[in-house]
C-alpha cells in the first residue's frame, strides 16, 4: 500500500511539473519569425511572398466534464502548448498575385516548416528552412495530377522590414 501511494504521489508532482513547464517545452522562440518575406528575385515566376504566424494553443487533459488534480475550480488543465504555424503563399499571377491560402505549418526539431496545399490540379509540399535572422529558404515540390512532371523550386525570401511580430497565443 505504501508503495502504491509514493508511486501515486510522484506520478502527480510529475504530471504537475510537467503541466506548469509544458509551454516552456512545446512553444520555445520560433528558429523563423512570424512576419511578411518577400522573394529576393523580384521577377519570380513563382512564390512571390509569404506570411508566417507563430501560433501556439493550449493541448488539454481530461475529460471537459470531470474535475482534476491540478485545479480545484476547473474541469480540464492545459498540459503543454503545441506550436505550429499559420502558412499564407501568394504566387506569380498577372494583374495581381494569386493567393494560395492559409494552411497549418508543422515545424520539426531543426526549427524548420513544412506545410500542404491543395490546389486541385497539384498537390504542394512547402519547406522553409531559416537562412540567417531575415531570410529563408522556401522549397515548394509540385505533385501535377493531370501527367506533367514533378516540379520542385527554391526561393530565397527575405523579411519585409517592420513585419515582424511576435508569438500568437490561441
Amino acid at each position: 500500500m505504501r508503495i502504491r501511494t509514493l508511486l501515486a504521489a510522484a506520478t502527480t508532482l510529475g504530471l504537475a511539473a510537467f503541466a506548469a513547464n509544458g509551454a516552456a517545452a512545446f512553444c520555445t522562440p520560433p528558429a523563423i519569425a512570424g512576419g511578411t518575406y518577400e522573394n529576393v528575385d523580384t521577377m519570380t515566376g513563382g512564390v512571390t511572398r509569404a506570411e508566417f504566424d507563430f501560433v501556439c494553443e493550449a493541448e488539454y487533459i481530461g475529460d471537459p466534464g470531470e474535475r482534476n488534480i491540478f485545479s480545484s475550480d476547473s474541469p480540464r488543465v492545459a498540459n503543454a502548448e503545441v506550436a505550429h504555424y499559420g502558412v499564407r503563399l501568394y504566387g506569380a499571377c498577372s494583374p495581381s498575385d494569386c493567393d494560395w491560402g492559409t494552411v497549418r505549418g508543422e515545424r520539426d526539431g531543426a526549427g524548420r516548416i513544412q506545410a500542404y496545399y491543395n490546389h486541385g490540379f497539384a498537390s504542394r509540399t512547402v519547406r522553409v528552412t531559416p537562412a540567417g535572422s531575415d531570410r529563408v529558404n522556401l522549397q515548394v515540390t509540385s505533385y501535377y495530377h493531370d501527367g506533367r512532371p514533378t516540379q520542385t523550386a527554391t526561393h530565397v525570401m527575405a523579411l519585409v522590414p517592420g513585419t515582424s511580430h511576435p508569438v500568437f497565443r490561441n
